[in-house]
């Protein structure tokens, strides 16, 4: 799994915010490679990881040629809560042919980049993120750290520090809920943390006290 570019083909943004006014989104996914066509498969999964209907992917498998661009346009098809944002995850697959000398094009190889798809209602768009996203604590006990939001939206995670060392941080933090993360050393109640979140932009922001 990745994101962004690899061998010449990817996809030109690293996360879609669906806002509820928007009757579809599109993604642009993008062949740079000079002699190879892609065939580029796409579908939606809930947070949890399983197929979902409630976005559409269309079309489900297009074929970038050499130095091609196409769009995959995505489509909500239920209705999801007005009051807090609602997470999935948009996968691509890239399948590329490997030519031998016996028989061209029977190997295949290839490569899947999955990217956070974020449904965020109207009511939450009047909302400046950057100010609610300061809402997030944290808390230090038992040599680990807990993170609470109290908003309504999902707060990505791009790194957090403990006195200076890096832990092994959770991809983001649900509306009104808490994860907690084991430090794997020692540190005290008072001990300092530092949260760097990424925005809607892919920005990685530290999260000032």
């Amino acid at each position: 799994m990745t994101q962004g570019v690899y061998a010449g083909f990817g996809l030109e943004t690293t996360r879609v915010i669906f806002s509820e006014k928007d009757r579809n989104q599109s993604v642009v996914a993008f062949n740079t490679d000079k002699n190879i066509s892609y065939l580029a498969q796409s579908w939606i999964q809930n947070e949890q990881g399983k197929i979902s209907p409630d976005f559409i992917a269309t079309p489900p498998l297009l074929k970038l040629r050499p130095q091609q661009k196409n769009t995959i346009q995505l489509t909500k098809n239920v209705v999801l809560p007005a009051d807090k944002e609602s997470l999935y995850w948009l996968n691509v697959k890239f399948v590329a042919p490997i030519s031998n000398a016996e028989n061209d094009n029977v190997l295949k190889y290839s490569m899947t980049h999955k990217i956070k798809l974020i449904y965020r209602p109207t009511l939450l768009s009047k909302i400046p993120f950057d100010q609610e996203v300061k809402k997030l604590t944290s808390e230090i006990q038992n040599n680990q750290v807990t993170l609470n939001n109290p908003t309504a939206f999902y707060i990505n995670i791009a790194e957090i520090k403990v006195n200076g060392k890096e832990v092994k941080s959770p991809s983001f933090v649900a509306p009104y809920s808490k994860k907690t993360i084991d430090l794997g050393f020692a540190a005290q109640v008072q001990s300092k943390t530092e949260i760097t979140y990424i925005d809607d932009y892919g920005k990685s922001i530290l999260l000032q006290p």
